[in-house]
């Protein structure tokens, strides 16, 4: 029941190619810790990948309601944008997660896909 290592895991199968496990750890995180944007975003990023990008959206909506002030959520959002080929979304959403303090450096690989 330890959120951070179970989060930890969820990233870790992520990168070792385990998307099944990875999901199924992030759903888990979902249901225990509802309220907490993170497990929301690192979902979003798992179907992001699988093209699910519905099942991806709600994840980053959910994500803005609980926290619309944390800039990292305007980050995946564009982030998914621009898989969505919506640039100019993408590009409202990269000087939104700016205007609430992200650093430029943080949003320059996207602001550099809108060209």
């Amino acid at each position: 029941m330890h959120e951070n290592a179970r989060l930890g895991l969820a990233i870790l199968n992520s990168k070792d190619n385990r998307p099944y496990e990875a999901l199924e750890q992030l759903n888990t995180l979902v249901q225990f810790f509802p309220h907490h944007a993170q497990h929301y975003l690192a979902r979003c990023s798992m179907y992001e990948k699988r093209k699910e990008y519905e099942k991806a959206m709600k994840d980053v909506e959910k994500a803005i309601e609980l926290e619309p002030e944390n800039p990292e959520c305007y980050i995946t959002r564009a982030s998914l944008y621009l898989s969505m080929k919506k640039k100019h979304l993408a590009n409202l959403d990269c000087r939104t997660a700016i205007s609430l303090g992200a650093s430029p450096e943080q949003v320059s690989p996207l602001l550099s896909n809108l060209k």
